[in-house]
């Protein structure tokens, strides 16, 4: 049974979503009431794409099969990015953003500061959360294991999530054996691609055999079948 060019070569390449129609300033530091943040934060969560500002920035379309964290402006830029409609796509919440801090009702101040005290309240745990720094993290193991199981059936996936949560991810899959040239923040329909390390041949390999084993799989129950 003959190797393909993804049996040989497992990658897996991160894309941060595009322009959401939300946004949270007009200016980092323009005044903020924490009331119109934290009902900016929920906003941005239902929002989906900004279309004409991310059609005319998209590099080139991608084929690697497609798996979207289940929030609309991921889910429209694996669309973008795939030419596939939603159904075709595999959602996840385990690749949601790692989430910002609710902030006290009376408190006001610049955008940027608010966003930060916001974080920080998530990192430490001082604010309160839909979710903890912990309990992220786990999440971050979770979307690690499912995307390498991904790459294992597929050979290469495309993995549209969300700019601090990749961030994360990528963390992971470092520990995993995978390495990217890609540090620090993503913009805007940004990619990074992933790859078994120099040295971690061994990872490689097991993803070919992995694969090549599901095909003779395949083809034996084919074979068998009535």
């Amino acid at each position: 049974m003959n190797l393909t060019a993804k049996d040989q070569n497992p990658r897996i390449i991160c894309v941060r979503h595009g322009k959401p129609t939300v946004r949270y300033g007009r200016s980092l530091w323009q005044w903020t009431a924490a009331a119109e943040l934290n009902a900016l934060f929920d906003a941005y969560d239902r929002a989906g794409l900004e279309a004409d500002w991310n059609r005319r920035r998209l590099p080139g379309k991608i084929s690697a099969y497609a798996l979207s964290s289940d929030l609309p402006r991921a889910m429209q830029t694996a669309e973008l990015y795939s030419g596939v409609n939603a159904d075709g796509i595999e959602s996840s919440a385990l690749l949601r953003e790692a989430p910002l801090a609710r902030l006290p009702m009376r408190w006001r101040g610049p955008l940027a500061a608010m966003l930060a005290v916001s974080r920080f309240g998530w990192y430490s745990g001082w604010l309160r959360c839909t979710e903890t720094r912990r309990q992220t993290l786990l999440r971050a193991r979770h979307a690690a294991d499912l995307v390498v199981a991904r790459v294992i059936e597929q050979g290469e996936v495309a993995v549209y999530s969300h700019g601090f949560f990749l961030w994360l991810l990528g963390a992971e899959l470092r520990r995993r054996g995978w390495d990217s040239p890609k540090r620090g923040r993503y913009r805007y329909l940004e990619q990074a691609e992933f790859r078994p390390r120099a040295g971690e041949e061994g990872l490689a390999l097991k993803v070919r055999e992995s694969r090549l084993q599901r095909r003779r799989s395949v083809a034996d129950g084919k074979s068998t079948a009535p």
